[in-house]
């Protein structure tokens, strides 16, 4: 055993190679050795470096281009807006594209969108955005600025919305719109000028806003539009030209025309002046007091059913109204020897009111419309002096 283990000690170990003493040629060639390994990590490094440099190169570039695809998409956006040019906005968006609004119902499809840019046109709206960068598919918007007639007319320079309104883009298009939310100081601002605009326009307009404003939420066309502008602007105007009794007058009337609709004649007892006359042209007639209106009104509705009157111009004076208007309605009754048996035709007639107030009450009014036209419109004959009669061909 003990010679086993000197000879174990003389081989240097179980099953090695002899050990042997390192000579001066050994040494230079490892070092040699370390040299190029150490040559070749830097060099690795030194690659690293490029490949990473040419990676965040490329990455700002795409960067840069999805910005610059990004600002010129807004840009062009905005410039069709600006330009009314529709047909070319629409082509910007999908079939099925939509928009929404805060507080509103969706507008969906490219109709609904074509009345929504007639809309803006119709009231000069001009937008303006302060960035825009793609996050995916979503082209996220910063602030944006609008302005149009509606909102001077309440006394607003612009609205602002807050950034991150997100069209979603499909091939180029746009999918959907969702608009962000008015900045906190803006809404407040619109919140209190619409209001106070609103007040008035439920007390001299309410037939008319509930047709552009159903259920509280914009109706959005080019007719709406010039409704809002109009309907303003004679709400501006009213505090300059209007003393209290001319007021009193276009309530009055505006009461008026309600009881024309509805033909509740009772309501006649309190905004009618005991002398008061009303006078009608068609026949020239005179129809004295509130018992001369109610039979006025009242014998229109023995022969008109469904009746209507839309406003739709009203000039108001010291102590007077002028009242533009149609009526519409279905003869379903005999209208005297004109027209002695009903129709179950649907007539429109044009005509204008004048009423004048004096304490509170009417204390005169008069019509004047196409009787000519009316008659002959429901299939009456009208006999002309020589023998001639005119009748609907």
């Amino acid at each position: 055993m003990a010679a086993d283990g000197a000879d174990r000690d003389r081989r240097g170990g179980w099953c090695s190679p002899r050990a042997t003493a390192p000579t001066k040629a050994d040494a230079r060639r490892a070092v040699a050795r370390k040299g190029a390994n150490m040559r070749i990590l830097v060099v690795s490094w030194q690659l690293l470096a490029v490949t990473l440099a040419l990676t965040g190169t490329s990455a700002a570039r795409a960067g840069a281009d999805a910005g610059g695809e990004a600002a010129a998409f807004v840009a062009r956006y905005v410039a069709l807006h600006a330009a009314g040019d529709f047909h070319s906005l629409l082509a910007l968006h999908t079939e099925d594209s939509e928009l929404l609004l805060p507080g509103q119902p969706p507008i969906r499809g490219r109709q609904a969108l074509a009345d929504l840019f007639a809309f803006d046109a119709a009231l000069d709206s001009r937008l303006e955005i302060a960035a825009a960068a793609f996050d995916g598919d979503d082209l996220v918007l910063g602030a944006i600025v609008e302005r149009n007639a509606l909102f001077a007319a309440l006394g607003l320079e612009s609205i602002r919305y807050l950034p991150g309104t997100r069209m979603t883009l499909r091939e180029g298009r746009i999918v959907r719109t969702r608009a962000a939310d008015l900045e906190p100081a803006s809404r407040s601002e619109l919140e209190a000028a619409l209001g106070a605009a609103l007040a008035w326009l439920r007390r001299y307009r309410p037939a008319e806003l509930a047709e552009h404003l159903p259920d509280g939420r914009f109706r959005y066309d080019a007719r709406a539009a010039h409704w809002w502008r109009t309907a303003l602007a004679d709400r501006n105007a009213a505090p300059a030209r209007l003393a209290p009794e001319a007021e009193t007058a276009e309530r009055l009337g505006r009461e008026l025309m309600a009881i024309w609709q509805s033909g509740e004649t009772a309501a006649l007892a309190g905004i009618v002046a005991p002398e008061a006359v009303y006078e009608e042209n068609v026949r020239g007639q005179r129809f004295v007091g509130v018992d001369g209106f109610a039979g006025y009104v009242g014998h229109v509705h023995r022969w008109a059913s469904e009746v209507e009157m839309e406003i739709d111009r009203v000039t108001v004076g010291s102590g007077h109204a002028h009242f533009e208007w149609r009526f519409r309605a279905v003869q379903s009754g005999p209208l005297g020897d004109l027209v002695p048996d009903p129709t179950r035709r649907r007539v429109e007639v044009r005509g204008a009111t004048l009423v004048e107030a004096r304490d509170g009450r009417i204390v005169r009014a008069a019509d004047h419309l196409d009787g000519l036209g009316f008659v002959l419109s429901l299939g009456g004959r009208v006999a002309l002096p020589g023998g001639r009669v005119l009748e609907r061909p």
